[in-house]
């Protein structure tokens, strides 16, 4: 789970 959240933030930051 802390893969998949890790996964999102990164994803996010990315994002912004």
């Amino acid at each position: 789970m802390d893969k998949l959240l890790s996964q999102n933030i990164n994803a996010a930051v990315i994002w912004k």
